[in-house]
């Protein structure tokens, strides 16, 4: 029932941070392989390879962080809220990564970038849940 939410600190962080994380994926997808294309002279089916290991990536993270070992990992090393900062930091220096004009840098930036969103929505899908 959205009755039961009270507006908090905590609840506009948490709409300011998705909304940002839309922004960058509406971005990422739209711009970023016509950027690839026109930059690097990358072929459509390499760009398409490169999104789908990304997101490859960020399932095999996203189930590692919710296995029995990763939340043994995350309550000894990174318990929550700091896994939610580390996800959050690792996102944001991935997109400021992808202003480096390096094909290399930008292909490791795009899954970067994958695994920590992805990571990211699902603990915090889970936490609010």
């Amino acid at each position: 029932n959205s009755s039961n939410i009270v507006p908090s600190v905590f609840t506009y962080i948490v709409a300011v941070i998705f909304s940002f994380e839309s922004i960058v994926c509406g971005n990422l997808y739209s711009i970023g392989p016509l950027f690839i294309k026109e930059q690097f002279g990358i072929e459509e089916g390499i760009i398409g390879i490169i999104f789908s290991v990304g997101s490859a990536a960020g399932s095999l993270f996203t189930f590692a962080a919710l296995s029995n070992k990763g939340r043994e990992f995350q309550n000894k090393y990174a318990r929550s809220p700091y896994n939610l900062y580390f996800l959050i930091i690792l996102g944001t220096l991935s997109v400021l990564g992808l202003m480096i004009p390096n094909f290399p840098t930008q292909v490791a930036m795009i899954i970067l970038v994958h695994i920590a969103l992805e990571t990211f929505l699902t603990l915090m899908t889970e936490l609010q849940g």
